[in-house]
């Protein structure tokens, strides 16, 4: 079975791919410029960019799983493209900013609920995965002040905030896509 990794080189596709190989599944690994620079030589690479619909039919030939970051733009067109190419099962990195208090204002819980809805909406089975703060824009964000101050700034010192390593971020999308049962879930990380 083939499984697509949109954003394979990126903080949580990576780990995604990664577990995929492990677990034995054929990964097919996305770019918007197909080198195979630090991936897996066991994945097939392959051109395309969310934005540019006529690159997902290839991308997405012949595949019954896909792991999708959040990307409004051309939300409709890789649904389209999923549908025609017989796409079962949508593992999509979402945000926990979308059951946050105040979603409703919060841009970034909005985008990430519009691509949530496209999917629900196109009848494809889907699993979301939202997770709260990246530990990696922790690193960029605090490393700094850490160092030469010691000190976190935090500008909401009221908010909460666990951030979470993206390896934990993909476990789950991992889990979701080689083992049954986790269809119409939402889990937040």
């Amino acid at each position: 079975m083939v499984a697509v990794v949109f954003g394979a080189r990126g903080n949580v596709g990576r780990h995604v791919a990664a577990g995929l190989l492990a677990a034995g599944e054929e990964v097919r690994a996305t770019s918007r410029t197909p080198d195979a620079a630090g991936l897996s030589p066991r994945m097939r690479v392959v051109a395309a960019d969310l934005e540019r619909a006529e690159t997902l039919p290839a991308a997405l030939d012949g595949a019954e799983q896909v792991f999708l970051y959040a990307k409004p733009d051309g939300v409709q067109g890789f649904v389209e493209a999923a549908e025609a190419a017989g796409v079962r099962h949508v593992v999509l990195l979402s945000s926990a900013s979308i059951v946050a208090p105040g979603a409703e204002q919060n841009p970034i819980a909005r985008q990430h609920r519009a691509v949530e809805l496209a999917i629900e909406r196109s009848g494809i089975d889907w699993t979301f995965i939202r997770p709260g703060m990246f530990a990696t824009n922790t690193l960029w964000w605090w490393q700094r002040s850490i160092q030469t101050e010691g000190v976190v700034r935090n500008p909401y010192p009221d908010a909460q905030t666990a951030p979470v390593h993206e390896k934990d971020m993909a476990a789950p999308a991992v889990t979701a896509l080689t083992e049954p049962g986790h269809q119409g879930q939402a889990c937040t990380v």
